[in-house]
């Protein structure tokens, strides 16, 4: 998030455009790891194939579905100035800020679904 602020949303003259784009990868890896590892327990073992191919068609559905929006929004000016960047950066800031209560609340599930129900109890 301190990536989109200083690089798109309030740009720092004095950082460099690279400095930018690493920690934008780097913010990208740290995100992916834990993301893959809770997404790989949502489904059964005997569904996990199907349901990582769904996922993966759903995510590239949603890239292309934001590259075309992304492309909409932005505009250039006369002087080659792109417009709209700040609004797809507080976009990316908000979806960033909401996905910690989406993996928060899809981890709950997974645990309460492998937690064995008490003995004796009608299952």
């Amino acid at each position: 998030m301190l990536v989109l602020l200083g690089g798109f949303i309030y740009p720092l003259s004095w950082l460099p455009v690279l400095a930018i784009f690493v920690g934008f990868m780097v913010a990208q890896g740290l995100r992916f790891v834990p993301l893959r590892a809770l997404t790989s327990r949502v489904p059964e073992s005997r569904e996990r194939a199907r349901f990582m191919s769904a996922q993966s068609a759903v995510q590239h559905l949603a890239a292309a579905a934001g590259a075309m929006i992304g492309a909409q929004i932005l505009t250039e000016q006369p002087g080659g100035a792109l417009v709209g960047v700040d609004e797809l950066a507080w976009f990316a800031v908000a979806t960033a800020i909401a996905l910690p209560a989406i993996l928060y609340a899809v981890d709950r599930r997974v645990r309460a679904r492998a937690t064995p129900s008490p003995v004796g109890s009608a299952a």
